[in-house]
Protein backbone atom coordinates (compact mmCIF):
# COMPACT_ATOMS: atom_id res chain seq x y z
CA UNK A 1 0.00 0.00 0.00
CA UNK A 2 2.85 2.32 0.90
CA UNK A 3 4.50 1.69 -2.48
CA UNK A 4 1.26 2.50 -4.30
CA UNK A 5 0.93 5.78 -2.43
CA UNK A 6 4.55 6.64 -3.23
CA UNK A 7 4.05 5.93 -6.94
CA UNK A 8 0.90 8.07 -7.00
CA UNK A 9 2.72 10.95 -5.32
CA UNK A 10 5.63 10.73 -7.77
CA UNK A 11 3.30 10.66 -10.78
CA UNK A 12 1.37 13.62 -9.39
CA UNK A 13 4.59 15.58 -9.00
CA UNK A 14 5.58 14.80 -12.60
CA UNK A 15 2.20 15.94 -13.88
CA UNK A 16 2.49 19.15 -11.89
CA UNK A 17 5.88 19.91 -13.43
CA UNK A 18 4.66 19.11 -16.94
CA UNK A 19 1.44 21.11 -16.87
CA UNK A 20 2.30 23.89 -14.47
CA UNK A 21 2.80 26.41 -17.27
CA UNK A 22 -0.63 25.71 -18.74
CA UNK A 23 -2.57 26.46 -15.58
CA UNK A 24 -4.57 29.68 -15.33
CA UNK A 25 -2.49 32.44 -13.79
CA UNK A 26 -3.94 33.76 -10.56
CA UNK A 27 -1.19 34.66 -8.15
CA UNK A 28 0.89 36.99 -10.38
CA UNK A 29 -1.80 39.64 -9.99
CA UNK A 30 -0.42 40.13 -6.48
CA UNK A 31 3.28 40.00 -7.30
CA UNK A 32 5.24 43.22 -6.82
CA UNK A 33 7.91 42.51 -9.42
CA UNK A 34 5.73 44.25 -11.98
CA UNK A 35 6.50 47.56 -10.27
CA UNK A 36 9.89 47.45 -11.98
CA UNK A 37 8.58 49.81 -14.67
CA UNK A 38 8.61 52.67 -12.16
CA UNK A 39 11.48 55.11 -12.43
CA UNK A 40 13.90 55.36 -9.47
CA UNK A 41 12.65 58.88 -8.71
CA UNK A 42 8.98 57.83 -8.78
CA UNK A 43 6.87 59.51 -6.08
CA UNK A 44 3.19 59.10 -5.34
CA UNK A 45 0.68 58.70 -2.54
CA UNK A 46 -2.90 58.23 -1.38
CA UNK A 47 -5.13 59.40 1.46
CA UNK A 48 -7.34 57.38 3.79
CA UNK A 49 -10.14 57.45 4.59
CA UNK A 50 -11.55 59.11 1.50
CA UNK A 51 -14.69 60.08 3.41
CA UNK A 52 -14.01 62.36 6.39
CA UNK A 53 -16.15 64.61 8.54
CA UNK A 54 -15.21 67.75 10.39
CA UNK A 55 -12.78 66.92 13.17
CA UNK A 56 -11.74 63.58 11.61
CA UNK A 57 -8.09 62.79 10.94
CA UNK A 58 -7.11 62.42 7.28
CA UNK A 59 -4.09 60.12 6.92
CA UNK A 60 -1.70 60.96 4.08
CA UNK A 61 0.54 58.12 2.83
CA UNK A 62 3.49 59.02 0.58
CA UNK A 63 6.41 57.36 -1.13
CA UNK A 64 9.09 60.06 -1.40
CA UNK A 65 12.66 60.28 -2.61
CA UNK A 66 13.49 63.44 -0.68
CA UNK A 67 13.54 64.60 2.91
CA UNK A 68 10.09 66.16 2.83
CA UNK A 69 7.43 67.58 0.52
CA UNK A 70 5.04 70.53 0.73
CA UNK A 71 1.38 69.68 0.14
CA UNK A 72 -1.61 71.78 -0.92
CA UNK A 73 -5.28 71.07 -0.24
CA UNK A 74 -7.84 72.49 -2.68
CA UNK A 75 -11.58 72.06 -3.04
CA UNK A 76 -12.54 70.99 -6.57
CA UNK A 77 -15.24 73.21 -8.06
CA UNK A 78 -15.58 71.83 -11.55
CA UNK A 79 -12.84 73.25 -13.78
CA UNK A 80 -11.72 75.56 -10.96
CA UNK A 81 -10.28 74.88 -7.52
CA UNK A 82 -10.44 76.80 -4.26
CA UNK A 83 -7.30 76.72 -2.15
CA UNK A 84 -7.82 75.91 1.53
CA UNK A 85 -4.30 75.07 2.66
CA UNK A 86 -0.77 75.34 1.30
CA UNK A 87 2.73 74.63 2.60
CA UNK A 88 1.63 71.54 4.55
CA UNK A 89 4.92 69.83 5.40
CA UNK A 90 5.02 66.01 5.06
CA UNK A 91 8.27 64.19 5.98
CA UNK A 92 9.73 61.20 4.18
CA UNK A 93 9.38 57.78 5.85
CA UNK A 94 12.03 55.27 4.81
CA UNK A 95 9.72 52.28 5.43
CA UNK A 96 7.29 53.46 2.72
CA UNK A 97 8.80 51.43 -0.11
CA UNK A 98 7.17 50.34 -3.36
CA UNK A 99 7.70 46.65 -2.61
CA UNK A 100 5.16 46.97 0.21
CA UNK A 101 2.36 47.47 -2.33
CA UNK A 102 0.15 44.75 -3.78
CA UNK A 103 -3.27 44.71 -5.40
CA UNK A 104 -4.69 42.62 -2.57
CA UNK A 105 -3.32 44.44 0.47
CA UNK A 106 -2.77 47.91 -0.94
CA UNK A 107 0.29 49.84 0.16
CA UNK A 108 1.23 48.91 3.71
CA UNK A 109 2.86 52.26 4.37
CA UNK A 110 3.11 54.33 7.51
CA UNK A 111 1.22 57.62 7.59
CA UNK A 112 3.55 60.50 6.71
CA UNK A 113 1.09 62.99 8.11
CA UNK A 114 -2.26 63.22 9.88
CA UNK A 115 -4.39 66.24 9.12
CA UNK A 116 -7.46 67.17 11.17
CA UNK A 117 -10.34 68.45 9.02
CA UNK A 118 -11.28 71.98 10.18
CA UNK A 119 -14.85 72.63 11.25
CA UNK A 120 -15.44 75.48 8.80
CA UNK A 121 -14.61 73.63 5.60
CA UNK A 122 -17.66 73.18 3.31
CA UNK A 123 -18.83 69.79 2.13
CA UNK A 124 -17.48 68.72 -1.24
CA UNK A 125 -14.59 67.08 -3.07
CA UNK A 126 -10.98 67.96 -2.25
CA UNK A 127 -7.55 67.17 -3.64
CA UNK A 128 -4.24 66.87 -1.80
CA UNK A 129 -1.44 67.62 -4.27
CA UNK A 130 2.32 67.96 -4.51
CA UNK A 131 4.79 68.55 -7.32
CA UNK A 132 6.99 65.61 -8.33
CA UNK A 133 9.35 66.63 -11.12
CA UNK A 134 7.15 67.82 -13.97
CA UNK A 135 4.09 65.99 -12.65
CA UNK A 136 1.49 67.14 -10.15
CA UNK A 137 0.49 64.20 -7.94
CA UNK A 138 -3.10 64.32 -6.69
CA UNK A 139 -5.00 62.39 -4.02
CA UNK A 140 -8.70 62.84 -3.33
CA UNK A 141 -11.12 62.85 -0.40
CA UNK A 142 -14.53 64.36 0.33
CA UNK A 143 -16.46 65.87 3.21
CA UNK A 144 -20.07 64.58 3.10
CA UNK A 145 -23.04 66.90 3.56
CA UNK A 146 -24.44 67.37 7.06
CA UNK A 147 -27.79 65.55 7.45
CA UNK A 148 -29.44 68.67 8.89
CA UNK A 149 -28.07 71.06 6.27
CA UNK A 150 -29.00 69.35 3.03
CA UNK A 151 -29.31 71.02 -0.33
CA UNK A 152 -31.76 70.41 -3.17
CA UNK A 153 -29.44 68.13 -5.15
CA UNK A 154 -26.86 65.47 -4.35
CA UNK A 155 -23.97 65.26 -6.82
CA UNK A 156 -22.16 61.90 -6.82
CA UNK A 157 -18.85 61.62 -8.65
CA UNK A 158 -17.23 58.23 -8.92
CA UNK A 159 -14.26 56.56 -10.62
CA UNK A 160 -14.96 52.89 -9.90
CA UNK A 161 -13.97 52.04 -13.47
CA UNK A 162 -10.58 53.66 -12.97
CA UNK A 163 -10.15 51.57 -9.83
CA UNK A 164 -10.60 48.55 -12.05
CA UNK A 165 -7.90 49.82 -14.39
CA UNK A 166 -5.52 50.79 -11.59
CA UNK A 167 -2.18 49.05 -12.16
CA UNK A 168 -0.47 50.19 -8.99
CA UNK A 169 0.78 47.01 -7.34
CA UNK A 170 1.26 44.94 -10.47
CA UNK A 171 -1.93 44.24 -12.42
CA UNK A 172 -5.52 45.37 -12.83
CA UNK A 173 -8.98 43.83 -13.16
CA UNK A 174 -8.75 43.89 -16.94
CA UNK A 175 -5.74 41.56 -16.86
CA UNK A 176 -3.12 44.05 -18.03
CA UNK A 177 0.38 43.90 -16.61
CA UNK A 178 2.42 47.07 -16.87
CA UNK A 179 5.43 45.23 -18.30
CA UNK A 180 3.28 44.09 -21.23
CA UNK A 181 4.51 40.49 -20.95
CA UNK A 182 1.52 38.89 -19.26
CA UNK A 183 -2.20 38.96 -19.84
CA UNK A 184 -5.02 37.53 -17.75
CA UNK A 185 -8.63 36.95 -18.70
CA UNK A 186 -11.52 38.50 -16.82
CA UNK A 187 -12.47 35.03 -15.55
CA UNK A 188 -9.07 34.71 -13.89
CA UNK A 189 -9.22 38.01 -12.04
CA UNK A 190 -12.92 38.63 -11.42
CA UNK A 191 -12.94 36.76 -8.12
CA UNK A 192 -10.00 38.69 -6.64
CA UNK A 193 -10.21 41.68 -4.33
CA UNK A 194 -8.61 45.02 -5.14
CA UNK A 195 -7.49 47.33 -2.38
CA UNK A 196 -8.52 50.99 -2.49
CA UNK A 197 -5.61 51.94 -0.22
CA UNK A 198 -3.02 52.60 -2.92
CA UNK A 199 -2.13 55.33 -5.44
CA UNK A 200 -4.15 55.61 -8.62
CA UNK A 201 -2.37 54.64 -11.84
CA UNK A 202 -4.95 53.63 -14.46
CA UNK A 203 -4.12 52.75 -18.05
CA UNK A 204 -5.92 53.64 -21.23
CA UNK A 205 -9.20 51.80 -21.72
CA UNK A 206 -8.41 51.21 -25.37
CA UNK A 207 -4.89 49.81 -25.26
CA UNK A 208 -2.87 47.11 -23.48
CA UNK A 209 0.45 48.92 -23.79
CA UNK A 210 0.90 50.72 -20.48
CA UNK A 211 -0.44 54.08 -21.64
CA UNK A 212 -1.31 55.98 -18.48
CA UNK A 213 -4.45 58.10 -18.45
CA UNK A 214 -3.81 61.76 -17.80
CA UNK A 215 -4.93 62.72 -14.33
CA UNK A 216 -6.77 65.83 -15.50
CA UNK A 217 -9.25 63.62 -17.38
CA UNK A 218 -10.44 62.02 -14.17
CA UNK A 219 -12.45 65.06 -13.13
CA UNK A 220 -13.49 66.54 -16.48
CA UNK A 221 -17.11 65.70 -15.70
CA UNK A 222 -17.05 67.92 -12.63
CA UNK A 223 -17.54 70.85 -15.00
CA UNK A 224 -21.26 70.35 -14.50
CA UNK A 225 -21.12 70.83 -10.72
CA UNK A 226 -20.82 74.66 -10.69
CA UNK A 227 -23.42 74.87 -13.44
CA UNK A 228 -26.15 72.99 -11.62
CA UNK A 229 -25.18 74.83 -8.43
CA UNK A 230 -26.41 78.04 -10.08
CA UNK A 231 -29.96 76.68 -9.99
CA UNK A 232 -29.94 74.27 -7.06
CA UNK A 233 -28.22 74.14 -3.70
CA UNK A 234 -25.95 71.18 -4.35
CA UNK A 235 -24.09 68.78 -2.05
CA UNK A 236 -21.27 66.68 -3.49
CA UNK A 237 -19.80 63.31 -2.54
CA UNK A 238 -17.02 61.38 -4.21
CA UNK A 239 -15.92 57.81 -4.92
CA UNK A 240 -18.26 56.14 -2.46
CA UNK A 241 -21.18 53.78 -2.44
CA UNK A 242 -24.62 55.34 -2.17
CA UNK A 243 -25.47 52.45 0.13
CA UNK A 244 -23.33 54.14 2.79
CA UNK A 245 -26.01 56.82 3.03
CA UNK A 246 -29.19 56.53 5.04
CA UNK A 247 -32.12 55.96 2.67
CA UNK A 248 -34.26 58.50 4.52
CA UNK A 249 -31.57 61.16 4.03
CA UNK A 250 -31.20 60.36 0.33
CA UNK A 251 -34.94 60.72 -0.24
CA UNK A 252 -34.82 64.30 1.04
CA UNK A 253 -32.95 65.37 -2.09
CA UNK A 254 -35.11 66.50 -5.00
CA UNK A 255 -32.34 65.60 -7.45
CA UNK A 256 -29.58 62.99 -7.41
CA UNK A 257 -26.96 63.59 -10.10
CA UNK A 258 -24.51 60.79 -10.95
CA UNK A 259 -21.51 61.82 -13.03
CA UNK A 260 -18.08 60.51 -13.88
CA UNK A 261 -17.33 56.96 -14.98
CA UNK A 262 -19.45 54.85 -12.65
CA UNK A 263 -19.48 51.69 -14.70
CA UNK A 264 -19.79 49.52 -11.61
CA UNK A 265 -22.27 49.70 -8.72
CA UNK A 266 -23.09 47.37 -5.86
CA UNK A 267 -26.47 45.66 -5.67
CA UNK A 268 -27.24 47.78 -2.62
CA UNK A 269 -26.61 50.89 -4.73
CA UNK A 270 -29.11 49.74 -7.35
CA UNK A 271 -31.71 48.95 -4.70
CA UNK A 272 -31.27 52.33 -3.04
CA UNK A 273 -31.61 54.20 -6.33
CA UNK A 274 -34.67 52.16 -7.23
CA UNK A 275 -36.37 53.13 -3.97
CA UNK A 276 -35.32 56.75 -4.45
CA UNK A 277 -36.86 57.03 -7.93
CA UNK A 278 -40.01 55.09 -7.07
CA UNK A 279 -40.61 57.34 -4.05
CA UNK A 280 -40.63 60.43 -6.27
CA UNK A 281 -36.98 61.40 -6.68
CA UNK A 282 -35.47 62.81 -9.85
CA UNK A 283 -32.36 60.90 -10.95
CA UNK A 284 -30.05 62.50 -13.52
CA UNK A 285 -27.39 60.24 -15.01
CA UNK A 286 -24.68 62.37 -16.59
CA UNK A 287 -21.84 59.85 -16.85
CA UNK A 288 -20.30 58.44 -19.98
CA UNK A 289 -20.94 54.94 -18.58
CA UNK A 290 -23.16 53.88 -15.72
CA UNK A 291 -24.13 50.65 -14.04
CA UNK A 292 -22.88 48.19 -16.62
CA UNK A 293 -21.55 45.69 -14.07
CA UNK A 294 -21.49 44.95 -10.36
CA UNK A 295 -18.94 45.48 -7.63
CA UNK A 296 -18.88 44.19 -4.08
CA UNK A 297 -17.29 46.03 -1.15
CA UNK A 298 -15.75 44.24 1.80
CA UNK A 299 -16.93 44.89 5.36
CA UNK A 300 -14.36 47.64 5.97
CA UNK A 301 -15.11 49.20 2.57
CA UNK A 302 -11.41 49.42 1.72
CA UNK A 303 -11.40 46.83 -1.08
CA UNK A 304 -13.67 45.85 -3.95
CA UNK A 305 -14.29 42.89 -6.22
CA UNK A 306 -15.48 43.36 -9.81
CA UNK A 307 -17.94 41.10 -11.61
CA UNK A 308 -18.55 41.19 -15.33
CA UNK A 309 -21.99 40.65 -16.82
CA UNK A 310 -21.76 38.38 -19.85
CA UNK A 311 -23.74 39.89 -22.77
CA UNK A 312 -26.46 37.86 -24.43
CA UNK A 313 -25.87 36.06 -27.71
CA UNK A 314 -26.06 38.02 -30.93
CA UNK A 315 -29.32 37.54 -32.77
CA UNK A 316 -28.94 36.28 -36.34
CA UNK A 317 -32.16 37.75 -37.75
CA UNK A 318 -32.07 41.47 -36.89
CA UNK A 319 -35.18 43.60 -37.41
CA UNK A 320 -33.10 46.65 -38.33
CA UNK A 321 -29.79 47.57 -39.94
CA UNK A 322 -27.34 50.32 -39.12
CA UNK A 323 -27.46 53.42 -41.32
CA UNK A 324 -25.05 55.63 -39.35
CA UNK A 325 -23.08 55.76 -36.11
CA UNK A 326 -23.04 58.99 -34.15
CA UNK A 327 -19.95 60.68 -32.78
CA UNK A 328 -18.41 58.80 -29.80
CA UNK A 329 -18.59 62.12 -27.96
CA UNK A 330 -22.36 61.74 -27.87
CA UNK A 331 -23.23 59.32 -25.09
CA UNK A 332 -26.60 58.89 -23.47
CA UNK A 333 -24.90 57.46 -20.40
CA UNK A 334 -28.00 55.64 -19.25
CA UNK A 335 -28.38 52.21 -17.71
CA UNK A 336 -30.64 50.74 -15.08
CA UNK A 337 -31.57 47.25 -14.01
CA UNK A 338 -35.02 47.71 -12.47
CA UNK A 339 -36.94 47.66 -15.71
CA UNK A 340 -34.91 50.06 -17.83
CA UNK A 341 -31.56 48.60 -18.77
CA UNK A 342 -30.40 50.74 -21.68
CA UNK A 343 -26.63 50.53 -21.84
CA UNK A 344 -24.43 53.49 -22.67
CA UNK A 345 -22.13 53.72 -25.63
CA UNK A 346 -22.28 55.07 -29.16
CA UNK A 347 -25.62 56.15 -30.56
CA UNK A 348 -26.70 54.27 -33.69
CA UNK A 349 -29.26 55.26 -36.29
CA UNK A 350 -31.13 52.30 -37.76
CA UNK A 351 -33.44 51.66 -40.69
CA UNK A 352 -36.36 49.33 -39.91
CA UNK A 353 -36.26 46.47 -42.42
CA UNK A 354 -38.72 43.96 -40.91
CA UNK A 355 -41.83 45.51 -39.36
CA UNK A 356 -43.22 42.04 -38.48
CA UNK A 357 -40.20 41.01 -36.45
CA UNK A 358 -40.99 39.65 -32.92
CA UNK A 359 -38.97 42.55 -31.55
CA UNK A 360 -41.84 44.84 -32.56
CA UNK A 361 -44.53 42.63 -31.05
CA UNK A 362 -47.71 44.61 -30.24
CA UNK A 363 -46.21 47.71 -31.89
CA UNK A 364 -47.47 48.82 -35.31
CA UNK A 365 -44.21 50.21 -36.70
CA UNK A 366 -43.54 51.68 -40.12
CA UNK A 367 -40.29 51.52 -42.05
CA UNK A 368 -40.19 55.31 -41.98
CA UNK A 369 -40.25 55.51 -38.17
CA UNK A 370 -37.18 56.91 -36.41
CA UNK A 371 -35.22 54.23 -34.58
CA UNK A 372 -32.18 55.17 -32.48
CA UNK A 373 -30.33 52.76 -30.28
CA UNK A 374 -27.37 52.43 -27.96
CA UNK A 375 -24.55 49.92 -28.43
CA UNK A 376 -26.56 47.91 -30.92
CA UNK A 377 -30.33 47.58 -31.19
CA UNK A 378 -30.62 44.65 -28.77
CA UNK A 379 -29.36 46.77 -25.88
CA UNK A 380 -32.29 49.14 -26.06
CA UNK A 381 -33.74 51.81 -28.29
CA UNK A 382 -36.00 54.82 -28.54
CA UNK A 383 -38.63 54.68 -31.26
CA UNK A 384 -40.27 57.89 -32.50
CA UNK A 385 -43.55 57.42 -34.35
CA UNK A 386 -45.97 60.19 -35.33
CA UNK A 387 -44.53 62.44 -32.68
CA UNK A 388 -44.80 59.83 -29.91
CA UNK A 389 -41.72 58.33 -28.25
CA UNK A 390 -41.47 54.75 -27.01
CA UNK A 391 -38.84 52.89 -25.00
CA UNK A 392 -37.83 49.57 -26.53
CA UNK A 393 -35.35 46.92 -25.47
CA UNK A 394 -34.55 43.32 -26.12
CA UNK A 395 -36.71 41.01 -24.02
CA UNK A 396 -33.68 40.25 -21.88
CA UNK A 397 -33.55 43.88 -20.73
CA UNK A 398 -37.19 45.00 -20.54
CA UNK A 399 -38.22 48.59 -20.02
CA UNK A 400 -41.98 48.20 -20.04
CA UNK A 401 -42.09 49.80 -16.59
CA UNK A 402 -40.79 53.04 -18.08
CA UNK A 403 -42.65 55.80 -19.89
CA UNK A 404 -40.77 58.18 -22.17
CA UNK A 405 -42.20 61.62 -21.42
CA UNK A 406 -40.16 63.52 -23.95
CA UNK A 407 -36.73 64.59 -25.11
CA UNK A 408 -34.86 67.47 -23.48
CA UNK A 409 -33.16 69.44 -26.24
CA UNK A 410 -29.91 71.39 -26.36
CA UNK A 411 -27.21 72.27 -28.87
CA UNK A 412 -23.79 70.67 -29.07
CA UNK A 413 -20.83 72.47 -30.59
CA UNK A 414 -17.07 72.07 -30.69
CA UNK A 415 -15.74 75.59 -30.47
CA UNK A 416 -11.98 75.18 -30.86
CA UNK A 417 -9.35 72.55 -31.45
CA UNK A 418 -8.17 73.22 -27.90
CA UNK A 419 -11.38 71.81 -26.46
CA UNK A 420 -10.54 68.41 -27.98
CA UNK A 421 -7.36 68.27 -25.95
CA UNK A 422 -9.38 67.94 -22.75
CA UNK A 423 -11.37 64.96 -24.00
CA UNK A 424 -10.44 61.31 -23.77
CA UNK A 425 -8.04 59.99 -26.38
CA UNK A 426 -10.61 57.68 -27.96
CA UNK A 427 -12.91 60.63 -28.55
CA UNK A 428 -10.31 62.38 -30.68
CA UNK A 429 -11.37 60.02 -33.44
CA UNK A 430 -14.39 62.29 -33.79
CA UNK A 431 -12.39 65.39 -34.73
CA UNK A 432 -12.92 65.13 -38.47
CA UNK A 433 -16.59 64.25 -38.06
CA UNK A 434 -17.22 67.22 -35.77
CA UNK A 435 -15.49 69.77 -37.99
CA UNK A 436 -17.80 68.68 -40.79
CA UNK A 437 -20.79 69.06 -38.46
CA UNK A 438 -19.89 71.95 -36.13
CA UNK A 439 -23.31 72.22 -34.46
CA UNK A 440 -26.28 69.97 -33.93
CA UNK A 441 -29.22 69.42 -31.61
CA UNK A 442 -28.90 66.79 -28.91
CA UNK A 443 -31.88 65.03 -27.36
CA UNK A 444 -31.76 63.40 -23.93
CA UNK A 445 -34.71 61.12 -23.05
CA UNK A 446 -36.77 62.08 -20.01
CA UNK A 447 -38.25 58.95 -18.41
CA UNK A 448 -40.89 58.27 -15.77
CA UNK A 449 -41.17 55.09 -13.70
CA UNK A 450 -44.75 53.90 -14.13
CA UNK A 451 -45.18 52.17 -10.80
CA UNK A 452 -43.67 55.05 -8.84
CA UNK A 453 -43.69 58.84 -8.78
CA UNK A 454 -40.12 59.50 -9.83
CA UNK A 455 -38.34 60.57 -13.00
CA UNK A 456 -34.90 60.23 -14.44
CA UNK A 457 -33.05 61.90 -17.23
CA UNK A 458 -30.28 60.40 -19.36
CA UNK A 459 -27.82 63.09 -20.39
CA UNK A 460 -25.15 62.41 -23.05
CA UNK A 461 -22.28 61.77 -20.68
CA UNK A 462 -19.44 63.49 -22.51
CA UNK A 463 -21.67 66.37 -23.54
CA UNK A 464 -20.97 68.30 -20.36
CA UNK A 465 -17.29 67.50 -19.84
CA UNK A 466 -16.12 70.71 -21.46
CA UNK A 467 -18.10 73.89 -20.62
CA UNK A 468 -17.01 75.42 -23.93
CA UNK A 469 -18.64 72.62 -25.89
CA UNK A 470 -22.26 73.16 -24.94
CA UNK A 471 -24.72 75.78 -23.72
CA UNK A 472 -24.84 74.24 -20.25
CA UNK A 473 -26.90 76.99 -18.68
CA UNK A 474 -29.83 76.56 -21.04
CA UNK A 475 -29.60 72.80 -20.79
CA UNK A 476 -29.85 72.82 -17.00
CA UNK A 477 -32.73 75.29 -17.19
CA UNK A 478 -34.55 72.82 -19.41
CA UNK A 479 -33.89 70.02 -16.93
CA UNK A 480 -35.02 71.97 -13.88
CA UNK A 481 -38.11 73.26 -15.69
CA UNK A 482 -39.29 69.68 -16.31
CA UNK A 483 -39.99 69.32 -12.59
CA UNK A 484 -42.10 72.44 -12.19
Amino acid sequence: MTKIVSVVLILSLVLILLFKKTWPIHSPVFETKHLAFLQPDFEHGFVWPQRVRHGDALNIFLHLNRKNVLLEINQILGPETRKFLSQLDAPRIDENTLDKCTIETGCEWLSNLQFKIPTGWPNGIYEVSFQSGNTMRRMYFFIPPHPNQQGDALFLYDWSTLNGHNLFGGCNFYGDFHDGKMKQSAAEVSHLRYSLKRPMMPTSLEFNDSVILRENNVFDGLGWLPTISQFLKTDAIFNTSLAEMDEAILKKYKFVVIAGTQEYLSRDDFTLLQHYVESGGFLIIAGSEFGLNYINYNKNRDSIAFYKVVPHEKIKDPPVRVTSVANPLMYWGFSFNFGVGIFSSKIFDFQIINTKHPYFENINVQKTDSFRSLRGWSFGAVLTQNGNTFCLTHSEIPCNDVEVLGLVKTKYQIATEESHERLRFSDLLANEFEHQNPEREIFAPLMKVKKGKGHFLAIPGNLLEDPRSVDEIQFIKNVVNTTK
